[in-house]
């Protein structure tokens, strides 16, 4: 949902600023496993 509706918003809110954004901030992926420290 986010990537289909929010980020097009997102991009023409912000523009520019926006696109440098998602360029240093990689994409977070859900875990399929909960995360245990070692």
């Amino acid at each position: 949902m986010v990537r289909f509706h929010e980020e097009p918003v997102l991009r023409r809110d912000f523009g520019t600023q926006y696109d440098s954004y998602r360029a240093a901030v990689p994409r977070s992926w859900p875990r399929l496993r909960p995360w245990h420290q070692n």
